[in-house]
C-alpha cells in the first residue's frame, strides 16, 4: 500500500500585539480622502435616485396613456408593465449599492472618531462626536 503525503496545513499568520492602527495612522490623509470620496459618491447616487423617481412618474404616465388607447390593456396597472418593473429593479440595485457605500462611510467615520479620541487620551471611553461635559468651559 502506498503512503500518502499529507501536506501540513499552511502556517497561520502570527497575531501581532497591535491589531488596530495607531491614532496617527488611523488619521492618515488617505482615510479622510476616502471618506470625502464616499460622501460625494453617495450624494451623487442620491441625486440619481431622486431623478429616477421623477423618471418613473413620467414612465408610468406614458404607460397609462398608452394603455388607455388600447381597450384590451386599459384595466391593467402600469406597475405590471415590463418597462416599469425593469426601472424599479434597477433603482433597487442602485439603492442597495448606495446603502453599502453608506455603511462603509459610517464605518470609516467611526474609525476616525475613535482615533481622534485615542489622540485626546480617551481610548477606554465611549466615542462621542461632541465634547464631554468635563471639557466644557464654566
Amino acid at each position: 500500500m502506498r503512503e500518502q503525503n499529507v501536506a501540513s496545513p499552511s502556517p497561520q499568520p502570527q497575531a501581532t500585539s497591535r491589531m488596530m492602527p495607531t491614532p496617527r495612522e488611523a488619521l492618515a490623509p488617505p482615510d479622510v480622502a476616502r471618506l470625502l470620496e464616499l460622501r460625494q459618491t453617495i450624494a451623487a447616487r442620491d441625486r440619481l435616485l431622486a431623478e429616477r423617481k421623477l423618471d418613473l412618474g413620467v414612465l408610468r404616465f406614458g404607460i397609462e396613456q398608452e394603455r388607455r388607447q388600447r381597450p384590451s390593456a386599459a384595466g391593467s396597472p402600469a406597475r405590471l408593465d415590463p418597462a416599469h418593473q425593469a426601472h424599479e429593479r434597477e433603482s433597487l440595485e442602485l439603492t442597495e449599492e448606495r446603502d453599502r457605500w453608506l455603511a462603509e462611510a459610517e464605518s470609516l467615520r467611526f474609525m476616525l472618531l475613535f482615533a481622534l479620541e485615542r489622540l485626546r487620551g480617551h481610548a477606554g471611553g465611549a466615542v462621542s462626536p461632541q465634547p464631554a461635559l468635563e471639557d466644557a468651559a464654566p
